[in-house]
C-alpha cells in the first residue's frame, strides 16, 4: 500500500470518531469538520516526518483535541469582545452578575482542564464531553482499562483542587438554602 493509500485509509477509519472528538469541545458541526480537516491537511505536511505506528490514532485524536480547545478559546474570546455572528453564552434575561460569575466559573474550567497533564486532559475531554466509556477510551488510545482509570483519578483530583473556591462556594449555598427551607 503507497503511503498516499495509507493515509486515505487512515482519514476513513479515523474521520468520524475525530469528527465526535471535536464536537464534545467545540459543538459546531461546520466548525468540526474544518478542524479535523486541518489535523489531516497539517498530517499531510508533514507526513515525511511522521510515522503511520500504532501511536498515530492517538497523535490524530491530540492534535484534533487541541485544534478543538484552541478554537473553542477563539470563539469565547471572540464572543466576550461582543464579534457578531459567533456562538455567545450570553443571556438577554440573567442579570450582569449572574453573567459574570457564570463566566469566570466557565473560564476557571476552561484553564483548569488545559493546565491538566496531556495524557489526562485527553481523557477527561473523551469521558466527559464526549461521553464515551473507559474501555472505548482504552480501545482508541491503545491503553490499559486501569491507565484510563488511575488517569481519570488524577484528572478528577486535579479540577477538584483547581476549582475549590467554587465547589465550597456552592456548599455554602446549597447550605444556606436548606437552611432557609427549614426555617420557612
Amino acid at each position: 500500500m503507497t503511503q498516499l493509500q495509507e493515509i486515505e485509509k487512515l482519514f476513513k477509519d479515523n474521520h468520524k470518531a475525530l469528527y465526535r472528538a471535536s464536537y464534545g469541545v467545540v459543538r459546531d458541526h461546520d466548525a468540526c469538520r474544518d478542524i479535523v480537516q486541518d489535523v489531516f491537511y497539517q498530517f499531510w505536511k508533514s507526513k515525511d516526518k511522521l510515522e503511520l505506528g500504532p501511536g498515530i490514532k492517538s497523535y490524530l485524536y491530540k492534535a484534533t483535541i487541541n485544534l478543538s480547545i484552541n478554537y473553542a478559546k477563539k470563539v469565547k474570546r471572540l464572543s466576550l469582545m461582543g464579534e457578531e455572528g459567533l456562538i455567545s453564552g450570553k443571556s438577554d434575561t440573567a442579570n450582569p452578575h449572574e453573567e459574570a460569575v457564570a463566566s469566570e466559573l466557565q473560564e476557571s474550567i476552561d484553564k483548569a482542564i488545559a493546565n491538566l497533564p496531556s495524557r489526562c486532559q485527553t481523557i477527561f475531554i473523551m469521558s466527559r464531553y464526549e461521553g464515551l466509556k473507559y474501555q472505548e477510551i482504552a480501545d482508541t488510545l491503545g491503553l490499559s482499562l486501569k491507565t484510563v482509570e488511575n488517569q481519570m483519578g488524577i484528572a478528577l483530583k486535579k479540577l477538584r483542587e483547581d476549582l475549590e473556591p467554587y465547589l465550597m462556594i456552592g456548599s455554602v449555598l446549597a447550605m444556606i438554602g436548606l437552611i432557609l427551607l427549614l426555617v420557612l
